[in-house]
């Protein structure tokens, strides 16, 4: 997710660090391909953020999936029309500008609402004709893509894939579990009877959960739907309390659109008590409304999801 800006001074800090390491890379006893590396992954996320700074003000839908999904295949019409559902609510889609699932994701979303990341492959991947020439980047590594794919991004929606769609789901979970991105909305999406994510599903009860890699909680971080509509609901209703979200690592800040009363707050914290540090919420009134501080205790970001999604839900009515 996409932090606000600091001030200048902070501003000033962060360039006079950024030169210190490079100078620092540049005279310590790293190879040619070392610095051939640095140098073109910041080049990367260079061209990368400026393709997404003038979109800032929007919030934003990743759809992930197979680059091999024929336009015959339902999966593409539920990655269209889960596109389209989002951007009717004023959002923009981002894919990986390929074909396939992200050919369908950017037809949906149609030219003004649609950016790409695309990355270099020897097959199967140029950008979708759905894209416009300045709404789209090209990558060579798939680190610096999947930063860019997740950071600038508020809600995630991911279809039936291959290898890359499963790193990018597992890679999303492992994030919103160690708290390394905002709490967001991770919808997995299949047709109607469909059973990859029923799989994917199964086996995460029957084996982490079960050994104890991870918390049964866990599985509160995405949702399975089998409908564009249900999909969009899952995303649109998450925002729908939000006027802002801001965060840094174990710290929420919301912007309520409307107000929680003194019995919703005691009643989130009687609900979400072990999730908070200290028990309770911080709530602040100002002149432009009601701010919500979310102090995460640590091992609880899948309850501080559904945390969100309560204080959401006593807001106004959904699909804003």
């Amino acid at each position: 997710m996409s932090q606000f800006a600091g001030d200048d001074s902070a501003r000033r800090g962060l360039v006079a660090d950024l030169k210190r390491t490079i100078e620092e890379l540049a005279e310590g006893p790293t190879s040619l391909d070392d610095l051939a590396m640095v140098n073109e992954a910041i080049d990367e996320l260079h061209r990368a953020l400026s393709l997404f700074v003038p979109y800032r003000a929007r919030r934003k839908l990743t759809i992930f999936g197979s680059a091999r999904t024929p336009e015959a295949n339902p999966i593409y019409d539920l990655a269209a029309e889960v596109a389209a559902e989002v951007v009717a609510a004023g959002w923009m889609v981002v894919t990986g500008a390929g074909p396939g699932v992200m050919e369908a994701g950017s037809r949906g979303a149609g030219h003004a609402a649609a950016l790409g990341v695309n990355i270099a492959l020897p097959f199967e991947q140029g950008s979708n004709p759905y894209l416009d020439a300045d709404k789209v980047t090209q990558m060579r590594y798939f680190f610096t893509r999947k930063v860019m794919l997740m950071r600038e991004s508020h809600a995630f929606v991911c279809l039936p894939g291959g290898l890359g769609t499963l790193d990018e789901t597992f890679e999303l979970l492992t994030l919103l579990q160690t708290g390394k991105i905002a709490p967001a909305p991770l919808v997995l999406l299949e047709p109607e009877g469909g059973t990859f994510w029923e799989a994917l599903d199964q086996f995460l009860v029957e084996h982490p959960i079960a050994d104890g890699w991870i918390s049964a909680p866990d599985r509160k971080m995405y949702r399975r739907c089998h409908s564009a509509r249900a999909a969009a609901e899952v995303v649109l209703d998450f925002y729908a309390n939000l006027a802002g979200l801001r965060f840094t690592e174990g710290v929420v800040e919301l912007e309520l659109r409307t107000p929680l009363t003194t019995d919703d707050q005691e009643a989130l914290a009687a609900r979400f008590g072990a999730v908070l540090v200290g028990g309770t919420l911080g709530v602040t009134e100002h002149e432009g409304g009601q701010q919500v501080r979310i102090e995460v205790a640590n091992g609880h970001h899948a309850a501080a999801h559904e945390l969100i999604e309560a204080i959401s839900a006593l807001g106004p009515s959904p699909h804003h």
